[in-house]
């Protein structure tokens, strides 16, 4: 799976994630070493219940956004 901080990997149309082994991509609105630990902390209760491959995964401080549903 890729993971980025890069904002241009949420577009769905360039970066198809079923092409890929998934995407995650952290949309903070700081981009500090403490908060995205934090942020992936708090998601990885989602990997024991949802699949990576083949979606995106938008994350922020507040939610995680998973397409498709």
């Amino acid at each position: 799976m890729l993971v980025t901080l890069d904002l241009d990997f949420a577009d769905i149309r360039r970066h198809p994630p079923g092409a890929a082994a998934g995407i995650v991509v952290f949309k903070l609105h700081k981009q500090t070493v403490g908060l995205m630990h934090r942020v992936a902390k708090s998601a990885g209760d989602l990997l024991d219940r949802e699949q990576v491959t083949g979606r995106l995964w938008v994350l922020d401080e507040s939610r995680a956004r998973i397409w498709p549903a």
